[in-house]
């Protein structure tokens, strides 16, 4: 599904060891909007996505396996240059970003790893599409979690290669399990701007905890 992951004679292999993509921006533009307004966070990022959304802002690293029209290379790197960027930059937080982490997950616990010891915040922009196994994996090194919850419909999840079920169970998991968790909706004209459909994402996560708490 997402071309990065495979099975080789029963051993699997998983992306590690370089980047397609490395900026330091406000935190607000991860978009976390409550996570220490005003710092700074580096975005790290790899090569594909388990999802094939047709208006994806980051499709050249996303679907680069899938799409000939991208021609976004790779450069080899340690997850330690990657801390020694954030804390030259002034960075507060590291987050992985630009392709889905979910499936790069090893390649970020490697660098959240490093990040901790540096007193960073680590974090995650994601579509959310987790399994129990690998937000257990994820939860002793990652802090900030960002879910891009596209739809509220299943068809329109299957247009862009996934299930709604399985999302909204994740999103719930991950605010059970502690994460830091804000969920962004990319409003979308014609596929999901409904006045039911935001009516629906609104009453979910209103249903998912009434409380606020700052950082």
């Amino acid at each position: 599904m997402c071309k990065i992951r495979f099975n080789r004679g029963g051993k699997l292999y998983a992306p590690y060891g370089y980047l397609s993509g490395m900026q330091c921006d406000p935190i607000e533009k991860k978009p976390f909007f409550h996570v220490r307004p005003g710092s700074r966070a580096l975005s790290f990022g790899m090569l594909g996505c388990d999802l094939h959304c047709g208006y994806c802002q980051n499709w050249l690293t996303s679907q680069s396996l899938r799409d000939s029209r991208s021609s976004t290379d790779f450069i080899p790197i340690e997850p330690q240059a990657i801390i020694d960027k954030a804390i030259w930059t002034g960075a507060d937080a590291v987050v992985s970003t630009y392709n889905e982490p979910l499936i790069t997950a090893e390649w970020a616990v490697e660098v959240f790893r490093r990040a901790r010891q540096a007193g960073l915040l680590t974090g995650l922009v994601s579509n959310g599409n987790a399994t129990p196994e690998v937000l257990r994996y994820l939860r002793p090194w990652v802090d900030l979690y960002k879910v891009d919850l596209k739809s509220f419909s299943d068809r329109r999840y299957h247009e862009l290669g996934g299930r709604l079920g399985p999302i909204l169970e994740a999103i719930a998991l991950i605010h059970e399990m502690g994460f830091w968790l804000e969920i962004v909706t990319l409003v979308v004209p014609g596929f999901n701007d409904s006045d039911e459909e935001l009516r629906s994402i609104a009453r979910f996560i209103a249903d998912l905890s009434g409380t606020f708490r700052g950082m």
